[in-house]
């Protein structure tokens, strides 16, 4: 999978509203800053605010960006957990053929 960027939003019981969290890459890389991963990697403010508008309290959500990603790669990195596809820029096809993989893979 060729993931360029990720940010991980919180929302937890104890804040008041959702938190963007640094986070660390496969290669082990930590990001100095938002911006400059936003800057970088082509995930923009708009985003990360939309996706905040989407949350409920004590829930979390990831912002992946990816070129050329195949869908079941992505479904397999998530395996195990609890997934809902609540924003994307993909097709209406790409979103289904998402949403089926993750129902299809064992939580």
């Amino acid at each position: 999978m060729d993931v360029q960027d990720v940010a991980v939003i919180r929302w937890p019981q104890y804040a008041s509203g959702p938190q963007v969290q640094e986070h660390v890459t496969d290669e082990g890389s930590k990001a100095s800053s938002l911006a400059k991963r936003i800057r970088k990697a082509g995930i923009d403010g708009a985003m990360l605010e939309a996706v905040k508008d989407d949350m409920r309290l004590g829930t979390s959500a990831l912002v992946l960006l990816s070129a050329d990603s195949a869908i079941d790669d992505v479904a397999k990195a998530f395996e195990g957990q609890a997934m809902e596809l609540i924003r994307s820029d993909l097709s209406v096809q790409q979103e289904d053929n998402l949403r089926n993989a993750f129902s299809d893979h064992p939580r």
